[in-house]
């Protein structure tokens, strides 16, 4: 999905360059607050997301919110509500390709997931996906990873053990660094069954 955002997204967003062609357009809510969108989500101490038809995601900031807590809430939880919105299940997960075939790594925050992405992908594997993984239903019936944003969020032994070079932290309060891999990763435009 390309996004056209008024929010900056981060190393690896797929940013829309033409104007009218984003699936998603992230907006900052001024004034008003929204109140007709069909999914409304509050992030305690960081804004309120609220998801319109037509693909449009309203944040509306908290006074103590700041731009990393906003890319943080738009590229999280307001991805995966744009995701439902267009009938895709949305797996808070990493995913690789092995032989092919997509390989999802699921379980609960901190069990390890991105690392062992991590350490897949340094191995030769593709990396498809990162901390979060969107399924489609193919019209053949079959399940397809959709690849995600080329970035792994890794503590920083990790980053280490794998000569990554970290773009920053995921957020002011986490110790995890946001990495670009410089290995095989699935186009943005081949899902993986």
């Amino acid at each position: 999905m390309l996004i056209e955002s008024d929010v900056a997204l981060g190393p690896g967003a797929p940013v829309s360059h033409d104007e009218g062609a984003a699936d998603v357009r992230v907006l900052l809510a001024h004034g008003e607050p929204v109140r007709s969108a069909d999914k409304q989500l509050n992030w305690e101490g960081c804004c309120r997301l609220s998801l319109l038809a037509g693909g449009v995601l309203m944040l509306e900031p908290s006074a103590t919110a700041t731009a990393q807590d906003l890319a943080l809430a738009a590229s999280g939880s307001g991805l995966a509500l744009a995701l439902e919105q267009r009938s895709l299940l949305a797996l808070h997960g990493s995913c690789v390709a092995i032989d092919g075939q997509a390989v999802c790594l699921l379980g609960k925050s901190g069990a390890g997931k991105s690392t062992l992405a991590a350490a897949l992908h340094a191995a030769g594997h593709v990396l498809v996906s990162d901390a979060m993984t969107a399924i489609e239903l193919g019209d053949d019936g079959l399940a397809y990873a959709l690849p995600g944003w080329p970035v792994l969020k890794l503590w920083p032994n990790t980053v280490d053990r794998w000569g990554l070079e970290a773009q920053g932290t995921v957020h002011a309060e986490s110790e995890k660094l946001l990495c670009v891999p410089s290995g095989p990763r699935a186009s943005l435009h081949s899902p993986v069954r």
